[in-house]
């Protein structure tokens, strides 16, 4: 029927010839068209069928053979649109399609032999006639028999060889395709846990299944690896068998390999106290627990230590804890700490490696003190008020220390474990222990500390506090006073005549630090009026002019105080000279034996009706220091006193 077509194909062509023809002067050549191209593909080769894909890139027929004469080759011009192949014997298959364009098509061919090779051929024509290249492909039937499983990587062995983690690589005898809902299943012996897995695709490649740890398995654990009958399929989708693997009958069956030995970590494991955490117990235990039951080995003095480091880094000592180990409930070592440690140590352990042994034959690692608690005792801060270092000019004063939380007496502490040492105007020393300390009765983060007795004028304070004087909420305690704590108790004046001379008044900005305000201050004896000075000068620097200004000395304590008073003027405003720390704004100075004297002073700034404008300068600490002395008394002059001035106390500045 084929070669009817091509005849009657080829008469049709000379009948449109010779109609063509009718005058030969009109006759013109045509260019023929090149030649097409034709491609071949195979694909869902079965048992007794397979899919073809052909294509061509012209208009024109397309057809392909299917032959079980494999030794055919077809490198002449065949007529496959024909069927005409010389010597066509063993032809199973064949057709041919005419397209009006470019084309590709699917064919399935069916009723072929199992385990059968065969060829097949494609080619193409265009519309005049030119052949294409015949593509030829050589395949071969599946054989009806799912695949069946040759080996794996790493083989199967009772040998401790394979590593924590590692993927089991399955090969097969021909290649093969995963069922994504079939399982493949991992038990592992000692540890009594199964997993099963699904595996995607891409787990196949060629001949081999790469099948992954669905979990860390421990080192030195038998493990087996089962899977589904059709977890695996050749191409043709002919299920692989199940593979039962395990301990059958005392023997081992199927898939099973090893773990290799490893040592096992002990600081990653469970452990109580917590590792790197702040403790106030002194006393406490170790447990470090195990997810596998663990044994001791036989131990020497140096594998298990306890190191204590003194919270200042300067001591540490090692401790053997061989002796005061213990299992409990077969996966916790216990250590008892064999040395009761001090307020603020650091503790580390130090495990050798094999202390312990596993079910498995492995031993632990050696945990190089990486194990590690602190004593959460806490320093003494430096929030302490009076300041170290500065005068005190009262024979008994009291000490407040800030802290950071709420704190407590510790009610049996040592008789000496807060002191004061007075040391005289002659060096002479005298250590007295302070009975007297208690919280602050309106604010518990406050230690209230009182001299024990009179300190003697022109001698120095020092403060010890010790360990263990107060705790905290946790029972914390404190360190040892480290830093240098002590207070000047100067030689007071004795009488105003040491007030009278002249004076350097010196004191940075408060709001730039930069400059600093110095004047030349004169205080002069206010005649007439008992125990009180004239003070010329204060702020003259800034204003230009400063008025004088009253204070009043209180013989009987060596204080000075000045009251709010006018010390100057402009055309925008009146200027007075005050203080920031008191409540009602005074100045008050205890004057020294050698007439200085240590103060604020604020410079305020009032509109011409007495209205608060701000402040013009402030200078938080400011030292008067004397530079000469003279007597003398002046008539009774006051500058002016401002009465009721209003709130002061804003941080502003007028300029």
């Amino acid at each position: 029927m084929k070669k009817i077509l091509i005849y009657i194909i080829a008469i049709f062509s000379i009948g449109v010839y010779i109609s063509g023809c009718n005058q030969l002067e009109d006759y013109e050549s045509s260019e023929v068209l090149s030649r097409p191209t034709a491609t071949l593909s195979v694909s869902a080769v079965g048992d007794s069928s397979v899919t073809l894909g052909i294509s061509t890139d012209m208009a024109g027929y397309l057809g392909y053979a299917v032959s079980s004469d494999t030794s055919r080759s077809l490198t002449e011009a065949i007529s496959i649109l024909s069927l005409s192949l010389q010597d066509g014997e063993g032809i199973l298959a064949n057709e041919a399609y005419e397209y009006s364009g470019a084309r590709d098509t699917t064919i399935n061919v069916k009723e072929l032999m199992p385990n059968t090779y065969y060829k097949v051929f494609a080619a193409s024509n265009n519309a005049d006639g030119v052949e294409s290249e015949v593509q030829p492909y050589l395949f071969k039937t599946n054989d009806g028999v799912g695949p069946t499983f040759v080996s794996s990587s790493p083989g199967i062995s009772n040998q401790a060889t394979v590593s924590v983690g590692t993927s089991i690589v399955l090969t097969f005898d021909e290649p093969v395709v995963v069922d994504t809902n079939k399982l493949f299943t991992f038990t592992y012996y000692f540890e009594g846990e199964t997993e099963g897995i699904s595996l995607d695709a891409s787990a196949a490649s060629g001949n081999n299944v790469t099948v992954p740890q669905p979990r860390t398995g421990h080192a030195g654990d038998y493990f087996f690896l089962s899977w589904e009958e059709g977890a695996v399929t050749d191409l043709s989708g002919n299920p692989c068998d199940e593979r039962v693997s395990g301990v059958v009958g005392g023997s081992l069956r199927g898939n099973f390999y090893r773990f290799e030995y490893a040592n096992f970590s002990v600081a990653d494991n469970l452990i109580v106290p917590e590792n790197d955490s702040v403790l106030a117990a002194h006393d406490f235990v170790v447990d470090i627990s195990f997810p596998f039951e663990i044994a001791l080995e036989e131990l020497t003095d140096d594998m298990v230590k306890f190191r204590y480091s003194n919270w200042l880094g300067t001591v540490t000592t090692k401790f053997s804890a061989t002796g005061n180990c213990e299992i409990v409930n077969d996966t916790t070592l216990r250590i008892t700490q064999p040395h009761v440690p001090a307020n603020g140590d650091n503790i580390a352990l130090y495990l050798a490696e094999g202390v312990l042994s596993d079910n498995y034959g492995n031993l632990n690692a050696a945990s190089d003190y990486e194990i590690s608690w602190t004593l959460g005792d806490f320093t003494i801060p430096e929030d302490i008020e009076p300041a170290s270092g500065s005068v005190v000019t009262s024979q008994l004063f009291n000490v407040f220390v800030t802290f950071d939380f709420p704190i407590s007496v510790i009610p049996d502490a040592a008789e000496d474990v807060i002191t004061m040492t007075y040391v005289d105007a002659t060096g002479s020393e005298n250590v007295y222990n302070v009975s007297s300390y208690f919280v602050h009765p309106g604010n518990d983060s406050v230690l209230v500390i009182q001299t024990p007795q009179e300190v003697s004028f022109g001698s120095t304070v020092v403060l010890n506090i010790a360990e263990a004087a107060i705790q905290d909420a946790d029972g914390n305690v404190n360190l040892e006073l480290q830093e240098d704590v002590y207070w000047e108790v100067p030689k007071l004046a004795e009488s105003i005549d040491v007030l009278i001379g002249q004076y350097l008044v010196s004191g940075a900005s408060y709001w730039d630090p930069y400059p600093v305000v110095t004047d030349t201050v004169t205080i002069e004896l206010n005649e007439g009026t008992p125990n009180s000075v004239i003070i010329t000068g204060l702020f003259k620097s800034v204003l230009g002019v400063s008025e004088p200004v009253t204070g009043t000395y209180y013989p009987e304590n060596s204080l000075l105080e000045i009251t709010e008073q006018q010390v100057g003027t402009s055309s925008n405003y009146i200027f007075t000279v005050f203080s920031n720390v008191t409540e009602d704004y005074a100045i008050r100075s205890y004057v020294l034996e050698d007439g200085s004297i240590e103060s604020d002073l604020v410079l305020g700034a009032y509109y011409p009706d007495w209205s608060w404008a701000g402040y013009f300068e402030y200078l938080p600490s400011v030292t008067w220091t004397k530079i000469s002395s003279k007597a003398g008394k002046v008539s009774t002059k006051s500058g002016t006193v401002v009465s009721n001035p209003g709130i002061k106390k804003i941080p502003k500045r007028i300029k």
